[in-house]
């Protein structure tokens, strides 16, 4: 009876050992960036899936997951087609936590400005809006590194999720695609959780 009931902690330890200390916070192994669903501590929850990327967790922080389509270490001839090999497509989650209330317009004002002092140029931005979620989409393209990015901006509450696609000028739109599916899942949820 002993090793039955040993035999049955070890088996009970086994399957709960990916779970997180409260069901699907951040910690957990099923909202894990790297298993296609992100549930931010600041309150969001994004899908990832669509992306077949990794999260690269050495350049990953508390407020930034990046997800890279060739990450470091990372061979062409696991499932990768020899177009994606070349690319240095990127897509990083960031979040910040704001002072004070600020309307999504004001934020991005904030930071258009600093485009050209990093070396990009602007292509356009328009706002989007699906039911009570508001963003806004920004395209740039940097003038001499050949490499064109989407940022989606959205804010709640002083909360700023800041959703960013990279890629190579030729790569991009095919890029933009994936993350594009990403990006659409996006929706606030309760209140962000505290650390």
């Amino acid at each position: 009876m002993k090793k039955i009931l040993i035999l049955f902690f070890i088996l009970l330890g086994r399957t709960t050992s990916y779970s997180a200390p409260h069901p699907a916070v951040a910690t957990s192994a099923l909202t894990s960036p790297d298993k296609g669903l992100f549930w931010s501590r600041a309150g969001f929850l994004l899908k990832t899936s669509s992306l077949d990327w990794k999260a690269d967790l050495q350049r990953s922080q508390p407020e930034q997951v990046t997800y890279l389509r060739n990450p470091p270490n990372q061979s062409s001839h696991q499932g990768r087609s020899a177009s994606s090999s070349t690319s240095s497509a990127s897509y990083i989650v960031r979040t910040e936590l704001l002072k004070q209330d600020m309307t999504l317009e004001t934020y991005a004002k904030r930071w258009m400005k600093d485009y050209s002092n990093y070396g990009f140029d602007v292509l356009g931005s328009q706002s989007y809006e699906k039911g009570a979620l508001k963003g806004l989409i920004i395209d740039v393209e940097h003038k001499k590194s050949f490499q064109q990015l989407r940022q989606v901006i959205f804010i709640k509450n002083k909360r700023v999720a800041l959703l960013t696609c990279a890629d190579d000028k030729k790569m991009f739109l095919k890029t933009l695609e994936k993350c594009s599916e990403s990006m659409k899942s996006f929706e606030w949820t309760s209140v962000p959780i505290k650390p």
